[in-house]
Formats: structure tokens, C-alpha cells, sequence
């Protein structure tokens, strides 16, 4: 029976669960790469990180202040003070939205201070458990196929969403090739998913690395209502079509050399939790949730980071922090209102508790200051945006 996530939920099934850090495989040539990656220049920074990226709707507002100013100067008749006047804000605006420090410009952050501001006030998320607080109402199903396959599929605000976990093995995956194959499930007709994810938890062991990757589908019925329809329509048809995508993701890794596993329903509550590094027992204390400059709950406080460049994958999946308690690194492909389709790329960092959250190294990236909510929320295995 479907259930929404609580602490009586958070059992491991027999034989499933989490890997425990002695079960996932690890090794000392990570933790080396990891060290030389530090004591490198960082990667992904691109030239004139104070202007760039340019944004079209930054291109657009220059383009209106550019013939504002031409306007008044070319037209007869305007006195010099109001020329002086329009080219003076006209200026001001102009650095306000190009001249970006801590990874944004003026404008952009007096909107993000401003959309943070009015989530203060918002208390539908309310309440003890944590997951609740950062994704809602997460409802679990167990799917049983015909073979007798057991899936779990969590609907999260009417989207559809299942767990492939990698098994750990001798070899190391390949980030390009775990990615290729998540975006040949993105492009596939027969089901068409609204956002694929690949996301990497990584705990520090002394000279150990031990790593745990998740790969998330998700599928939205209203905008691929065929592919529920012909699994027999309504909430069982799109339970049918997102354990059917979890199960072909599993052969596409499987044919690639890549055993893995669709994560039954008391193993999805239960990794979902590992993912948010958040028990369900730990009490909310004074302060809890999320702040300016981080996100915390029950003594422990996270911190998201945004890398300048999403074109180093490689590098930033297999990210590990030295001196966190966990580094949890995703890529998420979806597609825009526009139909363009975009990677999101969300560093998080665990703090040990007591201690404060250590800054990502060998990546450069900025922190999410005003959004460590949300960006706690996409770096669930849940591929949410």
C-alpha cells in the first residue's frame, strides 16, 4: 500500500538497503586523485567569470537601455539634465546585471533574496520529519511486474520517480559512459522521461574513498500521458511506465558491464534518507532548515555549490570534500518550458558535526547562497528540478 515517508517507513528490506561503507569499494588511488585535483588549478573555471555566463534576458534589457540613451541624445528639444539622468541609471542598471561576484549579479541576487525571503513565510512543508520539509509529500509504491519483479516508485507532486542503484564491483564506472546512458534513456520514445539523474555520494574513510551511485528516472504523465495510457491509464499506468524505464535503465547498464539494482519500496525510504544525510529520528532544533548560507537540520548543516562549468563531469561527479562527512554530486538532464534541454550540475557538502561545512576543492564552483533548499531537494535521487 502506498504510504508517505515517515519515520515508521524507514526499515531496510532483507537483504536490500544501503551498502554499508565497508561494502562499497573504495581505494587509495581515489583519495590520491582526489588530493592532486586539490593542489591543482580549479577546474571548470571559465575566462571572466565577473561577466560570463551572459543570459538572453540580460542581452535584452542592455538592448533596451542602449536605445533609451540613444534616444535621448539623438531626439531635439530634451534639456542636458534629463540626458545626464538616463544615461545615469541607464549605467547603473547596466553594472547592476553584468558585473557578477560570488557568481551572480546585483539583479540576481536581489531576487534570490527576495524569492528566500517570501519561502520564510511559506509553511506548507512544515514539520518534523526532514525529507517532508525539503520535498513534500513522498508517497511510496511496490510494483510487482508479471516475472514477479519488485520495483518501489516514489510520486512526488505528480511526477513518477524510481532508484537504479550500481552495484558496487571490481571496476570503476565511467561518469561518460553512466552519463551516455542516461541520455539515451532521456531521448527514448517509448517512454519519454521528464528528467534523468545521476547522483554520487561519496564518504571519506581515512585514505578510502567509498562511493554509492544512484540513477533516477522520472516520468510526468502530463506531458507523456500516451505512455501511461497503454499500460492501462490513470495512477497505474504511470506506476507501469516508470518501473518499466527503471527496469530498461537496468539493461542498458547491464549491457554496458554495469550491474546494478531497481531499489524496492522499503529500500527507496530507506537510501532516500542516506541521500539527504539526515536521520529520521533526529529532532528539528531552534534555526533549523533553510538559512541564508546553508541548510541544517538536527545539528547537522549543509552547504550546496553550483560549479562555473558543467562541462567537466567527470570531475565534479567524483568530487569528495576532505573533512566533510559526505559529498553528494548530481547531474540532472531536463528539458526547459522552451523544449531546450539542460544538465544541472549541484555540489553537497556535510558538515562533521560541530564543525563548519568545508569548501568543495579542485572544482570551481559558488555557493548557493538564499537556494541551499532547493538545491538540497535536487540532489535527491529523485531527478527533481
Amino acid at each position: 500500500m502506498p504510504g508517505p515517508i515517515g519515520p515508521g517507513h524507514a526499515a531496510s528490506a532483507p537483504g536490500g538497503g544501503v551498502p554499508r561503507a565497508g561494502q562499497i569499494r573504495g581505494g587509495q588511488g581515489e583519495a590520491a586523485g582526489a588530493a592532486r585535483s586539490s593542489s591543482r588549478a580549479r577546474a571548470g573555471a571559465g575566462a571572466l567569470p565577473w561577466l560570463l555566463p551572459v543570459r538572453p534576458l540580460q542581452v535584452a534589457l542592455w538592448e533596451v537601455l542602449a536605445i533609451g540613451v540613444l534616444l535621448v541624445y539623438t531626439q531635439p528639444g530634451v534639456a542636458q539634465p534629463v540626458r545626464i539622468g538616463v544615461a545615469a541609471v541607464a549605467g547603473a542598471l547596466l553594472l547592476a546585471t553584468s558585473i557578477r561576484f560570488a557568481g551572480r549579479h546585483f539583479g540576481a541576487w536581489a531576487w534570490t533574496w527576495l524569492g528566500y525571503r517570501l519561502r520564510r513565510h511559506d509553511s506548507r512543508r512544515d514539520g518534523p520529519d526532514p525529507l517532508h520539509r525539503v520535498a513534500g509529500t513522498v508517497l511510496v509504491r511496490q510494483h510487482v511486474d508479471r516475472a514477479g519483479n519488485r520495483f518501489g516508485v516514489a510520486e512526488v507532486d505528480g511526477d513518477w520517480c524510481a532508484i537504479v542503484r550500481l552495484t558496487p564491483g571490481a571496476a570503476e564506472p565511467s561518469i561518460e559512459a553512466l552519463v551516455a546512458i542516461l541520455r539515451t534513456a532521456f531521448h527514448g520514445t517509448d517512454i519519454p522521461l521528464a528528467a534523468v539523474q545521476l547522483l554520487t555520494w561519496t564518504v571519506p574513510r581515512g585514505p578510502h574513498v567509498y562511493r554509492v551511485r544512484w540513477l533516477a528516472v522520472r516520468y510526468r504523465p502530463q506531458d507523456a500521458p500516451i505512455a501511461a495510457l497503454a499500460r492501462g491509464g490513470g495512477q497505474l499506468g504511470a506506476l507501469r511506465s516508470t518501473a518499466s524505464a527503471a527496469l530498461s535503465l537496468m539493461v542498458a547498464l547491464a549491457e554496458a558491464g554495469y550491474p546494478s539494482t531497481v531499489l524496492e519500496a522499503a529500500e527507496l525510504t530507506t537510501e532516500l534518507r542516506v541521500a539527504l544525510g539526515v536521520q529520521a529520528a533526529q529532532q528539528p532544533q531552534d534555526g533549523d532548515g533553510d538559512g541564508w548560507k546553508s541548510w541544517s537540520w538536527g545539528g547537522v548543516t549543509q552547504a550546496c555549490y553550483a560549479p562555473r562549468s558543467a562541462r567537466d563531469l567527470t570531475r565534479t561527479l567524483g568530487l569528495a570534500v576532505p573533512g566533510a562527512a559526505f559529498t553528494a554530486t548530481s547531474a540532472t538532464l531536463r528539458r526547459t518550458p522552451g523544449g531546450r534541454e539542460r544538465t544541472d550540475v549541484t555540489i553537497r557538502v556535510g558538515a562533521r558535526p560541530g564543525e563548519e561545512v568545508p569548501a568543495p576543492q579542485g572544482v570551481s564552483a559558488v555557493p548557493l547562497h538564499g537556494a541551499h533548499g532547493a538545491a538540497v531537494r535536487r540532489t535527491l535521487p529523485l531527478a527533481l528540478t
